[in-house]
């Protein structure tokens, strides 16, 4: 796997911080020119490569922690931009929604990575970038959560067959924060811990996003408050947008004993598009991610007999906010892997 491709982000993201003393440039250079080329990119297929490449596993985790602070960077420039007396609310909405876009495509793809990670080191980074989207208790739903029950009605953000986003997005929000501290209060409960215990990660969250919006108040005002948040909202907005996507109409079915069959490679749509798998570390691959929640993306790769998205990531997520478009082009795939997991079934043919 070639280097230039991962780094691309954080070049960008240099570009923008450099720039961004003229946002108006910076937000020009990434719709009207940026966008439009990852989603033409996105409909090329990426070549396949060997699972694993000659570079040691560490240069690729440098890779994502190089993203953490010019993540953090951008946010503090984006907030001293705000701040400013020349800078308009409008202004401010505009500025939080680029962010919110190019830090919640690059910053959460990195965030999902680190926390899959075995290194505690890693898992706090991943909390500082998704408390940095409002939104750290993914960091609990999701490893604990959504991976045990993807597929099935337990899971808030895998989205049944006809669904449309916007039924489906204020279920996944709600539901993905209350199953965070359902699956908190029982840690604490098999530990025999208290609530108000400094161990209980959602109170700690809770306390982090307090002690964040007020430092930006006391730092950049009300403007930057309006900003954090809004970014915020475009940033986690993404997530479940992308969540939508890869599970989209792929359900779990119930054996015999009423309990859900094992995750296996039918349960998540794969896409094995250019901008999407080099720009988002691999995350098109969600299929093998699934099966294989450990492996690191540099060594992910695509499941050919999985379900296929007839595009990447940049071009999907603008086609499932027009549902009738969506399901159009998804329903009838998603049957249609519907008879091959029943045929695969009847010859035994399927592995977790």
């Amino acid at each position: 796997m070639l280097i230039f491709p991962r780094v691309l982000p954080h070049l960008l993201a240099i570009v923008f911080i450099v720039d961004l003393s003229s946002w108006q440039a910076a937000i020009i250079k990434f719709f009207p020119l940026l966008w439009p080329l990852l989603i033409l990119l996105d409909l090329v297929e990426k070549p396949c490569l060997k699972r694993r490449s000659g570079h040691p596993e560490k240069t690729w985790k440098l890779i994502l922690w190089a993203w953490v602070p010019l993540h953090i960077l951008m946010i503090l420039n984006c907030l001293a931009l705000v701040s400013s007396d020349s800078t308009s609310i409008g202004d401010t909405i505009i500025i939080a929604g680029f962010a919110g876009f190019f830090l919640g495509m690059i910053g959460i793809s990195v965030a999902h990575e680190l926390l899959h990670h075995r290194c505690r080191t890693e898992r706090y980074l991943s909390e500082i970038l998704m408390s940095l989207f409002s939104y750290p208790h993914f960091c609990i739903e999701h490893i604990e959560g959504h991976h045990k029950n993807v597929g099935t009605v337990l899971d808030p953000v895998s989205a049944h067959k006809n669904r449309s986003f916007y039924f489906h997005y204020p279920r996944a929000i709600a539901g993905s924060f209350f199953d965070a501290w359902d699956i908190e209060n029982r840690r604490l409960s098999d530990r025999k811990l208290s609530f108000f215990n400094i161990g209980n990660r959602m109170l700690r969250y809770g306390f982090v996003l307090f002690s964040m919006y007020v430092l930006t108040y006391i730092v950049f005002g009300i403007s930057g408050v309006i900003f954090l948040a809004l970014q915020s909202v475009v940033g986690f907005s993404l997530l479940e947008l992308i969540n939508y996507i890869q599970h989209y109409g792929l359900a779990r079915k119930k054996d015999g004993s009423g309990r859900y069959e094992r995750v296996n490679f039918l349960h998540s749509w794969d896409s094995n598009h250019l901008a999407t798998n080099c720009m988002l570390f691999n995350l098109g691959y969600h299929s093998e991610h699934h099966c294989n929640p450990s492996l690191g993306y540099e060594k992910l790769k695509h499941t050919r007999t999985s379900p296929q998205l007839p595009v990447g990531y940049f071009a999907a997520i603008w086609v499932c906010l027009i549902p009738p478009l969506w399901r159009h082009v998804m329903n009838e795939r998603a049957k249609s892997f519907d008879r091959v997991c029943s045929e695969m079934k009847r010859h035994d043919v399927i592995s977790a």
